[in-house]
């Protein structure tokens, strides 16, 4: 049995080998198994406060809730502004990535809609389609929950560039607030009365 260590931009990952040279363990010391176990190494100093850790997993699932709800808004409207029967709507709807969703939804509530009502909701879907931005990087981010308020690095697929962004568990608590508040903007654009269009 062999044991290393993989060192990659300030992330250590254990690495076990067995005696035919498989890769039995990997960890990067993130899961509760890892943190919880005694450091053996002096040099290993990374903070494991389980409330740190806490804090950014409950920031991260907030905003993928409030994300996904302001999400379903656009999808639910549209499919109503369409007349889309339900039985189609997984299909038709829910088949669209975000970025098409948006271009979707624009292009019909600008047609079917009052211009100033049209122009209000692509104002707010092009919000939306900005908070898009901020859920790819917190889904397809590597995360560092415990470090300098919960930690993120995200390669951006526009820029090729790498960033480390801190504090993130702060971060998200407001911008699934505004994620919240986009829902209800967006709603109350939706719902403008057919009669006034």
């Amino acid at each position: 049995m062999i044991t290393g260590k993989c060192w990659h931009d300030h992330l250590a990952a254990t690495i076990v080998i067995d005696d035919k040279g498989n890769q039995v363990s990997s960890c990067a010391g993130f899961s509760d198994a890892c943190i919880t176990k005694a450091s053996t190494r002096s040099h290993d100093r990374r903070p494991r406060s389980a409330k740190a850790r806490k804090k950014t997993y409950r920031a991260i699932g907030h905003f993928m809730f409030e994300f996904s709800q302001t999400e379903y808004t656009i999808r639910h409207y549209l499919a109503e502004e369409i007349g889309l029967n339900e039985e189609h709507f997984a299909a038709v709807v829910e088949s669209y990535d975000v970025g098409a969703l948006c271009t979707v939804a624009i292009e019909v509530f600008t047609k079917a809609r009052a211009e100033e009502n049209a122009i209000l909701i692509k104002t707010l879907i092009n919000r939306f389609r900005r908070l898009n931005d901020e859920r790819k990087r917190v889904a397809h981010g590597l995360w560092v929950p415990f470090k300098e308020g919960g930690t993120v690095h995200y390669v951006s697929r526009s820029s090729l560039k790498p960033t480390w962004s801190t504090n993130q568990a702060e971060a998200l608590e407001k911008l699934a607030d505004k994620a919240c508040k986009l829902d209800a903007e967006l709603k109350t654009a939706f719902m403008y009365a057919p009669e006034q269009y």
